[in-house]
């Protein structure tokens, strides 16, 4: 029997040795790893913690039923991302959650059913910008909500006493000129201009009988209406499409928004049987597609919006609410089309953008945004092409000089089209957080655009862009189709001037309150600011302040009006003139005969 030479011996000793190594480094990496785990598992929050309670009215200590209960983490006032916790009251007014980790909260409670804007809805107050106001705002917010520690292990009861928003309510029954039912009609909601706290309007669905009913109403007058049930290419499908007034018949039966008697609601009260029975109207559907140009590929989740074409807004109080709810929405489906109804005779303009971004969904394409002008009449229209493009891209940098930092920057390519409703837009909203920030800009028209910024807040402002040593706070921007404009240059300063004063009679004795202040600068170039920069409205005393950037301004007063609305036209003949320096602080009094 052959005996292993040396070198074999020594090479299967190294195998074993290497085996047994490997071996038992594993077994101390899963020890390791098994101590690891349990170590982070200690360290990691706990959040086992229920939170219980029940709300109730503070006038009355009845239950206050469907009320939205949400737990807000501190570092959420700034940071405004993270996790919301969020329950609903039952009818006893309790509440639960379950699996809350340790830490603080303050508690918001806001009626489900109300009827508000999301700034107003949101669970904690948005930043404005201005570091004093949201400083104020986040103080106050701390006051108002009631603040709790969680340990992540045991369990919190909390009472809470919520303000009891005494809403009414609004119900009745649709009809069709023939007395049967409207099933599906959409029923409008639009308060009186200037009877309710809130502008914010509503709709709903009437059920198989033709009810509908409105929950969660201010006190107040309002406006109901109601439109035709909308010709459905397929019952099966989801309703993608929201539907403007220009076809609804008013209460009780009338096509004339101005005759419609307002509908009162009064505090913890129902107004009931507003029904309305349908004139009869020939109103239509225009329904099509939207396309990417070149390979024709359908455009899903696209926001398409149509609205009349050049409406002018009448002086009635029905008229900003019927004007917002003069548009018609739609979303396009996975083969790009879209559609929507009950459209009288007319010119209208369809408007199609990108939806926002949704992680997770393949239909966020990106494309400029694009108009094309429509006309109904006497019938359907069907089969409406409308071709999008990706467009080009803007790129370059933001230096904002000082030792403060900024809130936000927002940045626009215009294409100015043959109307103000055919332009085309780009839009970047950013918060740079070092002096100097990259920035990209997609989805601009090609073309020759307008490309300007605002920035937040109004202590500073744009002091110059430029392009391969072009100003284009003066000229305008030739983009190629499809190309990348490169190395544009923003530089963003703190250095505006404050402009302070008074508004006074001609003999100088008395100050004018509710003077509208405009500054328009001269020469005009195409320096974009915000509107807290460069107007304002004179206090009760007759006195203003604005923070305008650097420049020659015309000083432009107007009378304002809040009741009925109105703006009355240049006061003096002669509009005086102001110069003002980087930096300045000037004060001026402004007589008016």
């Amino acid at each position: 029997m052959r005996r292993p030479a040396l070198y074999e011996v020594t090479f299967r000793n190294l195998l074993f040795t290497l085996f047994v190594f490997l071996g038992l480094s594993a077994h101390a990496t899963a020890q390791d790893n098994q101590t690891q785990l349990k170590r982070d598992s200690s360290q990691a929050p706990v959040a086992q913690s229920i939170v219980k309670g029940r709300a109730v009215y503070e006038d009355t200590g009845q239950p206050a039923q469907r009320e939205r209960i949400q737990l807000v983490a501190p570092e959420l006032l700034t940071a405004h991302r993270g996790r919301i916790p969020t329950a609903i009251t039952d009818e006893n007014g309790e509440f639960s959650f379950r699996g809350i980790g340790a830490g603080e909260y303050y508690i918001v409670a806001r009626p489900i059913d109300e009827h508000v804007g999301s700034a107003v809805a949101a669970p904690f107050p948005l930043q404005t910008g201005d570091p004093v106001r949201d400083a104020a705002m986040v103080s106050e917010y701390k006051k108002e909500n009631i603040e709790i520690t969680v340990d992540g292990v045991n369990t919190i009861r909390i009472d809470l006493r919520v303000r009891n928003p005494h809403f009414g309510t609004i119900s009745g029954r649709i009809v069709n000129d023939d007395g049967k039912p409207a099933v599906g009609s959409q029923v409008n909601l639009t308060p009186r201009t200037g009877s309710v706290e809130t502008n914010t309007g509503a709709y709903t669905l009437t059920d198989e009988e033709g009810s509908y009913r409105f929950k969660g109403l201010a006190a107040g007058e309002y406006t109901v209406s109601a439109n035709p049930p909308s010709k459905l290419p397929d019952r099966g499908k989801p309703r993608n499409w929201l539907e403007g007034s220009l076809g609804a018949t008013y209460f009780p039966s009338t096509v004339d928004a101005g005759s419609s008697p307002a509908i009162n609601v009064y505090p913890d009260r129902e107004t009931s049987d507003i029904n309305i029975t349908l004139a009869p109207r020939k109103l239509h559907s225009v329904a099509g597609n939207v396309r990417m140009m070149g390979d024709g590929r359908p455009i899903s989740g696209a926001a398409v919006r149509l609205f009349k074409k050049d409406e002018p807004v009448q002086g009635k109080s029905v008229a900003v609410t019927e004007a917002i709810t003069s548009n018609y929405f739609s979303t396009t489906d996975k083969e790009g089309r879209w559609s929507v109804h009950n459209l009288p005779d007319g010119s209208y303009f369809v408007h199609i953008t990108p939806k926002l971004n949704v992680p997770g969904r393949d239909t966020n394409v990106k494309f400029v945004e694009k108009g094309k002008e429509v006309t109904v009449a006497g019938s359907d229209l069907e089969d409406v092409l409308i071709e999008v493009s990706s467009g080009a891209s803007i790129s370059g940098t933001i230096i904002v000089e000082g030792n403060q930092p900024i809130f936000s920057l927002f940045l626009r390519a215009l294409k100015s089209g043959e109307s103000f409703e055919s332009s085309q837009t780009a839009n970047l909203s950013l918060r740079p957080a070092e002096k100097v920030t990259t920035f990209v800009l997609t989805q601009v028209p090609e073309g020759v655009v307008q490309f300007g910024a605002t920035v937040q807040p109004d202590s500073f402002y744009i002091k110059s862009i430029t392009a391969n040593g072009v100003d284009l706070l003066r000229e305008n921007l030739t983009v190629p189709q499809g190309a990348e404009v490169k190395d544009v240059r923003i530089v963003v300063s703190p250095d505006v001037a404050k402009l302070s004063g008074r508004v006074v009679s001609a003999n100088g004795e008395t100050g004018l309150s509710g003077v509208g202040i405009m500054l328009i600068r001269i020469p005009a170039d195409k320096r974009w600011a915000l509107a807290s920069q460069l107007s304002g409205v004179t206090d009760s005393e007759g006195n203003f302040s604005l923070r305008p950037p650097p420049g020659e301004y015309i000083i432009e007063l107007r009378r304002i009006s809040h009741d009925p609305p109105s703006i009355s036209k240049p006061l003096p003949e002669n509009s005086p003139r102001v110069t003002l320096q980087p930096g300045e602080l000037k004060s001026i009094e402004i007589r008016i005969p």
